[in-house]
């Protein structure tokens, strides 16, 4: 999977690093005077750190998604039961 610096947005002391992929896009904040000091391979090295954070993040969302599906199927069957309550109601 590749990963590309699509945008930088400066705000205050903080950079912002927008990286997309082709199903893909999220956000990585950094100190700007920590930006401005990394070396290229000690940035790739940090967003490659992050990205591979991020997908495993998206695979556990995935996962959990999995789950809840088969947990639905377990009580499908209860949406739309009737319910009859015998007797007078008191209010």
């Amino acid at each position: 999977m590749e990963y590309q610096i699509k945008e930088i947005r400066i705000e205050g002391g903080t950079a912002l690093l927008i990286l997309s992929s082709e199903s893909d896009s999220f956000g990585v904040n950094i100190p700007f005077q920590e930006l401005k000091s990394l070396s290229k391979k000690k940035l790739e090295s940090f967003l490659k750190e992050k990205i591979k954070e991020r997908i495993q993040m998206l695979a556990t969302i995935k996962r959990q998604e999995e789950e809840d599906k088969e947990k639905l199927k377990v009580v499908k069957h209860l949406v739309g039961r009737k319910i009859k309550i015998e007797g007078e109601m008191n209010e």
